[in-house]
């Protein structure tokens, strides 16, 4: 099985394809980033990593995805989201099925699959010790962050679409994947004792993970509706209210506004006695 992983960034794009039957350093078959100019206006950046992105999968074919997802009330979050967006549109355009993986799905994956105990803190450096060693590299960059997480993110990614295609059972997943994958919760106390929640992401299709490929071509095409209609065509009929007599302000009125009276007409009367003072 061979899967893409996608660590959405506006800098630097990471991706990688996991090849789940071999093993080593053949376990990636290739990676790389998808780089755009911090000098083009956004929509411009964004537009080319959405072109550059649906070259990748062009190239490499993959059989699924795993895609990093954003992370809410962070630095960045909105143009994150707006990135994630420009991916899955790709992403659905070219039929791709898709797991959507968050940071810290992703870190306590690496993290079960290394010699970090369960208090230690998983962040760049570790993640890309896991890649380096799960890989036999003799080194990686710094700048090799992104390709690290996409490969992480693969390799996480194939483990569910094996699970989800039948490919390996519940019994074969990790204590992590499991509960990852398939958790549920019963609730046994207050309001909702007896309800059942299934957190885990074979239970949200649709909303975790999507199976594009079963969707025919063309849907694509489909537009919204666009509603024209004149702004007199959609006014309502003006409804007289009833209101009460307003009490005559016994301060002077700012200089240039006539005073009114109770009816809300301008008053002559009150203008000249305000006029004599």
């Amino acid at each position: 099985m061979r899967v893409l992983g996608i660590d959405p960034s506006l800098t630097a794009t990471g991706w990688c394809i996991y090849d789940s039957e071999q093993s080593g350093s053949r376990l990636c078959e290739k990676w790389g980033e998808i780089e755009s100019d911090s000098k083009l206006p956004e929509p411009v950046r964004y537009r080319s990593i959405q072109l550059a992105l649906r070259q990748v999968i062009l190239d490499t074919n993959p059989d699924y995805v795993a895609i990093e997802t954003p992370i809410f009330k962070a630095s960045f979050s909105e143009g994150m989201y707006a990135l994630f967006v420009c991916a899955q549109q790709v992403l659905y355009e070219l039929r791709q099925d898709v797991v959507f993986l968050s940071v810290t799905l992703a870190k306590g994956f690496a993290r079960e699959r290394t010699t970090y105990p369960d208090g230690w803190k998983i962040g760049k450096t570790e993640m890309m010790a896991f890649v380096k060693t799960e890989l036999g590299l003799a080194k990686l960059r710094v700048k090799d962050n992104n390709r690290a997480d996409a490969y992480i993110l693969a390799c996480m990614g194939a483990r569910f679409w094996a699970f989800e295609s039948g490919k390996i059972l519940q019994s074969d997943l990790s204590e992590y994947e499991n509960r990852s994958f398939t958790h549920t919760h019963t609730f046994t106390r207050g309001k909702k004792a007896g309800k059942t929640e299934k957190k885990g992401i074979i239970h949200r299709e649709n909303e975790r993970y999507f199976k594009w490929s079963q969707v025919a071509h063309g849907n694509e095409r489909e537009v919204a509706k666009i509603i024209n209609e004149s702004p007199q065509g959609t006014r309502l009929p003006k409804v007289e209210k009833s209101r009460k007599p307003r009490s005559v302000s016994r301060h002077k009125p700012a200089e240039g506004i006539a005073p009114a009276s109770p009816d809300g007409f301008i008053d002559t009367e009150l203008l000249d006695r305000w006029s004599a003072k």
